[in-house]
């Protein structure tokens, strides 16, 4: 009786480990290069991640411990059916994670607002330069609406209308670094901030201090994401996010 509780443990604690590394690996590839801070904030992937981590470290060895008994007659098909259970799981969570990564950081008007593959018809790309691929970081872009009356008006009458926002229509997608001064124009004055949040002071100045920045030398932008909404901190030397004021406190 001993030796089989030992068999079981045994058989869950390597089911437990082989998903924890695979996990693992996936999850640096997730919050190193798909969601970099502070994008894991505002995207609420924690929410995704808890209902991974749940189903493939807790579910799959759980039922392992439950099943196996190393003379068992069906063991193989069992532990086959776990295994497909888990995989499809995972599977399945991967992919939530990856069409809802944000591919693109767009600043249309006045604001950054983040963007994932199932919003956008990539295909409508004009600027070969800028399309996103599996393994890259968040693309900076900068969105302005179309000279031509016509198409300002179509677009206009599309958003009003519950159609997409420019920053859906990669068609209007160009260069965020060509572009940059247009984008540092439109910044958010510190001193109006610090108006509507006075409470916020401190952690601001504490943030540009550990940056060995300025209100001089850097800028204060409004990021929507899709859960959150926060200011972030650009380093005007980059024209980058480094950091964000806590979008739970806003």
């Amino acid at each position: 009786m001993r030796s089989m509780i030992l068999d079981k443990f045994k058989a869950s604690a390597i089911h437990l480990t082989i998903s924890a590394i695979i996990i693992g690996v996936f999850l640096f590839l997730v919050y190193s290069i798909w969601y970099p801070y502070p994008l894991y904030v505002t995207e609420g992937l924690s929410e995704i991640t808890i209902i991974l981590l749940g189903v493939d470290l807790v579910l799959g060895p759980i039922m392992t411990l439950i099943l196996y008994r190393k003379d068992k007659k069906y063991l193989l098909l069992d532990l086959s059916i776990i295994i497909i259970i888990q995989f499809s799981a995972f599977v399945y969570g991967v992919n939530s994670i990856a069409e809802g990564r944000p591919v693109y950081l767009v600043f249309a008007t006045d604001v950054f607002k983040t963007v994932s593959p199932n919003m956008i018809d990539i295909n409508t790309l004009k600027d070969s330069t800028l399309r996103y691929s599996l393994f890259s970081k968040p693309i900076y872009i900068y969105a302005t609406a179309p000279k031509d009356p016509k198409k300002r008006t179509r677009l206009m009458w599309s958003t009003l209308s519950g159609g997409k926002d420019i920053e859906q229509l990669p068609e209007y997608y160009q260069s965020y670094n060509k572009n940059i001064d247009k984008v540092m124009s439109k910044q958010f004055r510190y001193n109006n901030f610090l108006k509507k949040h006075p409470d916020l002071q401190n952690i601001l100045i504490s943030t540009l201090h550990k940056y060995k920045l300025t209100q001089a030398n850097s800028a204060l932008f409004l990021l929507l994401g899709k859960k959150k909404e926060t200011f972030v901190i650009i380093d005007l030397a980059t024209g980058h996010i480094i950091d964000f004021i806590n979008p739970a406190v806003l």
